[in-house]
């Protein structure tokens, strides 16, 4: 099974890697006005640049939750099977 490794940077530390086999991210309105929405990434996705909208940010493995978080908007980077998401504010959710 292919995976992902998940990697979350704030000001003040750098959380993971998480390893995951999807992530799920809330995009920001576009500059057009295209709202923005829930993207999953998943293994062999594009590479890309996303800008994060408030919200969470989930990752699972085997269908299993892995990772419950809150994000503060920032950007997210998918550059192979690395998912990078830069941001403000992190906060790890029970």
């Amino acid at each position: 099974m292919k995976t992902l490794q998940l990697t979350v940077v704030t000001p003040d530390a750098s959380f993971g890697p998480y390893i995951c086999d999807s992530v799920r991210i809330n995009t920001e309105e576009d500059s057009k006005g295209r709202q923005g929405g829930s993207c999953g990434i998943r293994p062999g996705h594009t590479d890309a640049m996303f800008s994060l909208d408030k919200g969470p940010l989930t990752a699972y493995l085997d269908g299993g939750l892995i990772l419950k978080a809150s994000c503060g908007g920032g950007i997210a980077s998918v550059s192979g099977n690395v998912v990078t998401v830069i941001t403000e504010e992190y906060e790890k959710l029970d």
